[in-house]
């Protein structure tokens, strides 16, 4: 997901070693196309407009999938795109038949690779055991306009940020971040002071850090040279006077954004006085940390209190 295409640049690249070994002070620039990585949609034809690829899954229970999530089975799936920042940004909105008493809103924030159409069943299954679920192409992504680019994200989170609000009505709002999307939760969480708590899954404090992990101890003269705009992208920074609780994920076997980051993310949020939880699945990749056997056994007690009784 985030810089994974770094990684593979990076990765790919030893077998050049004895050739660039010589020419001494080398550099690669890390800017937006670097992280940012839409697909082209390949939804059928046929398929209604701004549906996704397997929202008929959340019509029943599931046989095999997680109890807690059939729990709120059936749940309605509907689509629609408004204007935030003067930008068309499509959302998916995902609500129980039976929601609970002031129902918590989570707010989705996919990795960089992710749109609604391709990731928004997998991003359902993970937030509406725990509440209602509001997903969103980011600008230049699936269904939304804009380009994929720094600026066309900033033109839309206050618009955006007001409509959560609105949505929300003074219930609990939840912002979850995955891998690239734990950066865009941060900024929009920072433009509400109504956001309850963030989560942080399989993501990383900053891109410098990330660049540090991946680049091998024998390209030490390989210099990075990270775009303004992405270096301010640090998530300690901004969320050092958030006020809700944090919880951070990390998977064991993650091979996108090493756990190490997680754990550097979730100890740099603590020395800045914030309420951090931390959990880590040693089995877990970048992208399944929600469908380990005792996810929700260690996590339901932070979701769990955002729930009203009955």
């Amino acid at each position: 997901m985030i810089l994974n295409r770094l990684s593979h640049f990076l990765r790919s690249r030893m077998i050049l070693l004895p050739l660039i070994a010589g020419l001494g002070a080398c550099a690669m620039t890390i800017n937006e196309q670097s992280v940012f990585a839409p697909r082209a949609l390949e939804r059928d034809a046929s398929a209604p407009a701004l549906s996704l690829r397997d929202e008929a899954r959340f019509a029943a229970p599931v046989e095999g999938q997680p109890l807690r999530l059939n729990r709120r089975l059936p749940a309605t799936i509907t689509h629609e795109t408004r204007a935030f920042g003067g930008l068309s940004i499509a959302l998916t909105h995902a609500v129980a038949e039976r929601p609970f008493p002031n129902e918590p809103l989570y707010v989705v924030c996919g990795g960089n690779a992710s749109d609604r159409f391709r990731n928004g069943g997998a991003y359902i299954a993970r937030t509406l055991p725990y509440g209602e679920t509001l997903l969103f192409d980011y600008p230049g992504y699936g269904d939304s306009g804009g380009a994929s680019q720094i600026a066309d994200f900033e033109k839309i989170q206050a618009d955006f940020a007001a409509y959560i609000a609105a949505r929300a009505d003074g219930r609990p709002v939840i912002f979850w971040g995955h891998s690239l999307g734990g950066f865009i939760c941060a900024e929009l969480a920072g433009q509400m002071p109504q956001a309850s708590a963030i989560v942080l899954e399989t993501t990383a404090p900053n891109v410098q850090e990330v660049v540090k992990v991946w680049k091998p101890a024998v390209l030490f003269f390989l210099r990075t040279q990270i775009q303004p705009e992405l270096a301010a992208y640090d998530m300690p920074a901004t969320l050092k006077d958030f006020k809700g609780p944090i919880l951070v994920l990390g998977g064991g076997k993650d091979d996108v954004l090493p756990v190490i980051l997680a754990r550097s993310l979730a100890q740099q949020l603590e020395a800045k006085g914030r309420d951090v939880t931390y959990l880590e699945f040693p089995e877990a990749d970048h992208y399944d940390v929600s469908r380990q056997a005792d996810f929700e056994h260690r996590a339901d007690p932070f979701f769990s209190s955002f729930i009203a009784p009955d």
